[in-house]
């Protein structure tokens, strides 16, 4: 599932950036999670997600008046 990847991904960051890093890296995945409407702990199957949907993350992000660099950063 979604969020136990994230969790593992979140604790190596951990281990290589700084804490304020780390938190930013969360609240962005937090971010994406509540746009695609995966809201409950175990929602979304890694394997679910497709290119379509992280190019639909994208869009919203770019027409909420975010530059193309912020959104890129979220990556």
């Amino acid at each position: 599932m979604l969020p136990d990847a994230v969790m593992m991904w979140l604790a190596e960051r951990a281990l290589k950036n700084k804490p304020r890093t780390v938190t930013s890296k969360r609240l962005h995945l937090d971010d994406f999670r509540r746009r695609i409407g995966a809201s409950e702990p175990n929602d979304v199957g890694i394997n679910t997600l497709r290119k379509s949907v992280l190019f639909g993350y994208k869009a919203v992000l770019l027409a909420d008046s975010q530059t193309g660099k912020t959104v890129d950063n979220k990556r």
